[in-house]
């Protein structure tokens, strides 16, 4: 989960989630309905991406900032 630049907001939530090979089609609805049922309303983020990789430090830390700008520039297809 990262956030991005709003206009209105400042900044909103975006979740970037990793799809393994051979995963059948992630469905934003799918998604949300897993999550309806454990998060509250307000921390559902607002935008999705999907990525077939997350990039990680050598010690196994998901690298946000790349994410970010990695969904800025268009990168990642969104849901």
């Amino acid at each position: 989960v990262v956030g991005l630049p709003d206009e209105r907001w400042g900044e909103i939530v975006a979740a970037v989630v990793r799809v393994s090979e051979g995963a059948e089609d992630v469905a934003k609805t799918d998604i949300g309905a897993y999550l309806g049922k454990r998060l509250a309303p307000f921390k559902m983020p607002a935008r999705w991406f999907l990525t077939d990789a997350l990039p990680v430090t050598p010690t196994g830390k998901v690298r946000k900032f790349e994410l970010r700008d990695s969904i800025l520039r268009g990168q990642l297809r969104e849901i």
